[in-house]
């Protein structure tokens, strides 16, 4: 079975991917109408910032895992008053989203933003936490220093799991900009 999900996890995520890749064609963007007025304009969420985390300890409390109907994945805290980070295909058409802190306390999550782009989501609990990440807008790393990826491999269980590695590598993809890590990663890992 977790052969099995591997192989679907790896599918979703190269049909998403080429899917972004398409989207992203100027040939496809020539063709698509754009009503201004049709945009949606979003009020800017003030995020209430938490102590950063010093330590392997507090970064695992500021960590989380997400539970739906079909699978899970990780997340982090961006605020102390609940926002939380992943990724958008970890809760893609969910509608029913538990959030599961390292203590084991889980919370009922509701999507406030998405980015399909980015593939990126912003969700919201409600309680208050003590830690989170300040992420930050300027490159804060170098090449070869020590990563850490805080997050729930393969099975709910082994939630707030920590790999190590170093940052090998700095990668640009049609105009993005990616980190390259050698730390392990499995199916669950997304969004920490």
């Amino acid at each position: 079975s977790t052969d099995k999900d591997a192989v679907v996890n790896s599918l979703d995520d190269a049909i998403t991917s080429s899917f972004i890749k398409f989207i992203n064609q100027n040939e496809f963007k020539k063709y698509l109408d754009e009503d201004p007025s049709e945009k949606i304009e979003f009020e800017s969420i003030a995020l209430k910032k938490g102590k950063q985390p010093k330590n392997m300890e507090q970064s695992m409390k500021a960590s989380v895992t997400i539970k739906t109907a079909d699978g899970h994945g990780s997340g982090f805290l961006v605020s102390n008053d609940g926002y939380i980070l992943t990724n958008l295909h970890v809760v893609a058409g969910a509608e029913d989203l538990t959030v599961i802190t390292n203590n084991s306390k889980s919370y009922s999550a509701k999507l406030i933003r998405k980015n399909e782009n980015k593939d990126l989501a912003l969700l919201k609990v409600d309680d208050a936490f003590e830690y989170s990440f300040n992420i930050s807008d300027q490159k804060n790393y170098n090449i070869g220093e020590d990563i850490f990826a805080i997050s729930t491999p393969n099975s709910i269980q082994l939630g707030q799991t920590l790999s190590k590695g170093i940052i090998s590598g700095e990668r640009i993809s049609e105009e993005e900009k990616f980190i390259q890590t050698d730390a392990s990663v499995n199916s669950g890992n997304s969004g920490g």
